[in-house]
């Protein structure tokens, strides 16, 4: 698609220029919590929602919005998305998973997260290895490696000329369809390549 094929006339709106570069700094795709900013220690609840607030804060729409909740630890464990602490205290894999949580809850609904996080618990509270950091660190270099796609791609489809509303609209709601189909793509192969038990 080019510029040319999202222009819609309007009279009565004010066109504006979408400063794409400042929308880019402004949610800070590429930033995550790196495994050098969690402690090898293990920590209490109030410091794991420390952590998140001083590394995650970024990521918040409004300045109210919680990140992560004692009720929302509490919730986890209860549904089996996260192991029990360890006498009032998370370790690395507690907090690796939490992150993995909070990004997946941006998109997913609670049962497709505990589809694809259950397997890792209940490995873990069984005692058998399982390599989180491992599985961490590959995430985040594919989320570094979309952030540049995601980049490329909007500035490609949002040109620096003047958008009117209804350009603005069809715009969003274009970047929507595409969020959406990347959301309807990853239910479908959680429900067709990964066990419901």
């Amino acid at each position: 698609m080019n510029k040319e094929d999202i222009k819609i006339e309007s009279k009565n709106d004010t066109d504006i220029i979408i400063d794409i570069d400042s929308i880019f700094n402004y949610v800070n795709l590429g930033n995550s919590v790196t495994l050098e900013q969690i402690p090898n220690l293990d920590l209490y609840m109030d410091q794991v929602i420390t952590l998140f607030e001083d590394n995650l804060g970024y990521t918040r729409r409004n300045e109210n919005d919680k990140l992560l909740t004692k009720t929302m630890i509490n919730n986890y464990t209860k549904d089996k998305l996260l192991m029990n602490a360890l006498k009032k205290k998370y370790t690395k894999n507690h907090i690796l998973l939490m992150i993995l949580i909070y990004f997946l809850k941006q998109s997913m609904s609670i049962g497709d997260i505990k589809i694809l996080l259950n397997p890792i618990v209940n490995k873990i509270e069984e005692g058998k290895e399982i390599d989180l950091e491992k599985i961490y660190s590959l995430f985040l270099k594919r989320k570094k490696y979309n952030e540049e796609k995601i980049k490329k791609d909007i500035k490609e489809r949002i040109s620096d000329k003047k958008l009117n509303y209804e350009e603005k609209l069809v715009s969003v709601l274009e970047i929507v369809d595409m969020a959406n189909g990347y959301k309807r793509i990853s239910e479908k192969i959680i429900d067709d390549y990964f066990d419901k038990k």
